[in-house]
């Protein structure tokens, strides 16, 4: 297509005939650098897919460490002698919450007069389910609070549900 002949190559070299075409010359070179410029963009490209797929692993296996880190820190604190105050802290924020959320005390006639932290396990990205006995006068509910902690160290409540044992 770009006017070489089969009989047309001496010495090893292909040479073009006196009466050839140089515009279909001109195509074939321009369509070889077109196709060297398509390649190089779709192996920049490529580059780029791969090094963003590979920060992202980074910051994804960062992350969890992280998580892990501070689920370890919390069991450690929880498995000492801290699990007392921690109580008390966590205690203070559920009642905070409940008070700000009255469809939880319409539940109750009266509201609740105690709350007791019952057990404790930890969820994904630091959250702390927290399994509560919740009691007003001589009736017990059991509560579920979803409960982080603050880099500041305050406990809050995200949700809570509520159901009558």
């Amino acid at each position: 297509m770009a006017g070489w002949k089969k009989d047309t190559i001496e010495a090893g070299f292909l040479v073009l005939p006196e009466d050839a075409d140089l515009a279909l010359l001109q195509r074939a070179l321009d369509a070889l650098a077109a196709q060297t410029e398509e390649r190089a963009a779709s192996e920049e490209k490529k580059r780029k897919l791969d090094a963003e797929a590979a920060k992202k692993g980074r910051e994804a296996r960062a992350q969890k460490a992280a998580e892990e880190a501070n689920l370890l820190a919390y069991n450690a604190a929880a498995a000492s002698s801290l699990i007392v105050d921690e109580d008390e802290a966590m205690v203070e924020a559920i009642e905070e919450y409940v008070r700000g959320n009255p469809e939880l005390c319409s539940i109750v006639p009266g509201g609740f007069d105690h709350f007791e932290i019952e057990g404790q396990t930890t969820g994904p990205g630091g959250v702390v389910i927290a399994s509560v006995a919740a009691s007003s006068g001589t009736k017990y509910y059991d509560l579920v609070a979803h409960m982080k902690r603050s880099e500041g160290g305050q406990w809050s409540v995200s949700k809570a549900s509520l159901s009558k044992e």
